[in-house]
């Protein structure tokens, strides 16, 4: 038997894409059915959802169920500098960086490196 081709395995991987597609559409509205009429049975809305802090993807956002991240986290600001290396910065959350712990070894303090 002789070994499929690029284009004839990319054809196969689209027809089984289009298959699993289709599946999956079907999956959906049979979920979203059982979905709603547990909804409809125990008066839930979905502000009640939203209250309870469970997060729902917009249409063009792809699936994001589950809670709701808390607001407030992101960067943290700097707070050590490596003055040998100036692109070396650490936020003093975690584990010390292999600069930091060069540092600390030979005796330094971490307050030395305080950004200012």
């Amino acid at each position: 038997m002789a070994k499929p081709t690029y284009q004839e395995l990319k054809a196969q991987a689209e027809k089984l894409m289009a298959q699993a597609e289709q599946v999956r559409k079907e999956e959906v509205a049979s979920v979203a059915k059982e979905v709603a009429a547990k909804l409809n049975e125990y008066e839930i809305s979905l502000a009640d959802l939203k209250a309870a802090g469970y997060a729902f993807a917009s249409q063009d956002t792809g699936p994001k169920f589950g809670k709701a991240k808390k607001s407030g986290t992101g960067h943290v600001a700097m707070k050590y500098r490596d003055p040998k290396n100036p692109s070396n910065e650490w936020s003093g959350r975690g584990r010390s960086p292999n600069w930091m712990q060069t540092y600390l070894d030979a005796g330094k303090k971490k307050e030395d490196f305080l950004i200012k």
